[in-house]
């Protein structure tokens, strides 16, 4: 009798039942075709962890540009150098980057900074300043035009020679390694203990015959500071030893070819030191602008970069971090280190956040 009652009212309603069972029946390929992806994404981004992303960064977001901690000041020679005058707190100094250190998770760190040297002894692979902007400047001496005169004029000479050092405690932990955009294929990496050494290119050791152990001298210039000086104000010289050899592998630093780049951003030209020499230069610089050099505590740091025990638990190290008292998104930002992972997972967690959306609503 009630199979009786159940068929009838299946009958009176054969509409309705039909469009109950279609989305049962929609729920459940929903399930069978959505998890599976979601899971697989999810898989596949701790595999990528496993093997790429062993590393996050700590980006100190304190700039010039913020009027609350910096403030314009004239120097004697007219330059406008940006004062700081803000907490001493919200710098990235060492403390910060120890407190880090002792997080749960994390392994070690590599501290880097990049500054600039004029290489008056070193031949340095041409680029717009030498193939365009100096000889601009020399069809205007043949009009008699005196451009001695002008600063950007010895701008220009001084970069046609100079490199851009990038300063590391651990070199074989910087991220264009870690993302083989360059490869270390003669001598060994840069140490935290490590003192007035450097890796080159390829291009530079064989166009400079430099070789393993050689040595060579760098100086900072007063233009670096605050762009007036010549090739003769010289404000410290560095001797370095070269105790590694890199080779270029990425090409995507010049895609439109050497000419077209300035010395300075081309890569065959750019170095590797130790991150004390590295910050010594600085503090050259920062000494002429200022007139004192900064202590230890003083230091802002643009980034460091941590590498964590478990690479696989890079999230949760994160959040941790996150949690400590000096934090702040406002004065820091924080990044997986290493490039090739952040690009890899981007599509993948875009993924992960679109099925298990449509999980939760089905």
């Amino acid at each position: 009798m009630m199979q009786h009652l159940a068929l009838i009212r299946i009958k009176k309603n054969h509409k309705r039942s039909i469009l109950i069972c279609s989305l049962f029946c929609v729920f459940l390929m929903a399930l069978q075709i959505l998890f599976p992806i979601y899971r697989a994404a999810k898989n596949i981004r701790k595999d990528l962890a496993k093997s790429l992303g062993s590393c996050f960064v700590m980006e100190s977001l304190v700039n010039t540009d913020m009027t609350e901690v910096y403030e314009y000041v004239e120097m004697e020679n007219g330059y406008m150098q940006p004062m700081f005058i803000g907490a001493p707190d919200i710098l990235f100094t060492q403390d910060k980057i120890d407190e880090i250190a002792g997080v749960d998770g994390i392994e070690s760190y590599n501290a880097s900074t990049d500054t600039i040297l004029y290489n008056p002894d070193l031949r340095i692979k041409s680029g717009s300043y030498e193939n365009y902007e100096l000889k601009e400047y020399e069809e205007d001496r043949k009009k008699g035009i005196d451009i001695e005169q002008d600063s950007n004029y010895w701008w220009c000479v001084l970069n046609s020679r100079a490199s851009t050092f990038f300063g590391c405690l651990d070199s074989s932990g910087d991220d264009y390694f870690l993302r083989g955009a360059v490869k270390l294929i003669e001598g060994r990496h840069i140490r935290p203990d490590d003192r007035g050494v450097v890796l080159i290119s390829k291009w530079m050791a064989e166009h400079n015959g430099l070789k393993i152990g050689d040595h060579f001298t760098s100086k900072s210039m007063q233009h670096y500071a605050y762009g007036v000086g010549t090739t003769e104000d010289v404000l410290n010289e560095y001797t370095f030893e070269v105790i590694g050899i890199f080779d270029v592998i990425s090409t995507q630093f010049y895609p439109l070819g050497d000419d077209y780049i300035s010395e300075l951003q081309n890569f065959h030209n750019n170095m590797f030191c130790d991150y004390y020499t590295a910050s010594e230069i600085n503090q050259d610089y920062y000494e002429i602008i200022y007139g004192y050099r900064k202590s230890n505590e003083q230091r802002n740091h643009p980034e460091v970069t941590f590498f964590v025990e478990d690479p696989q638990k890079i999230d949760s190290v994160i959040a941790r971090v996150k949690q400590l008292d000096f934090y702040s998104p406002k004065y820091y930002k924080i990044h997986y280190g290493n490039s090739a992972f952040t690009a890899s997972i981007a599509p993948l967690s875009k993924m992960q956040k679109i099925t298990g959306a449509f999980l939760v609503l089905t």
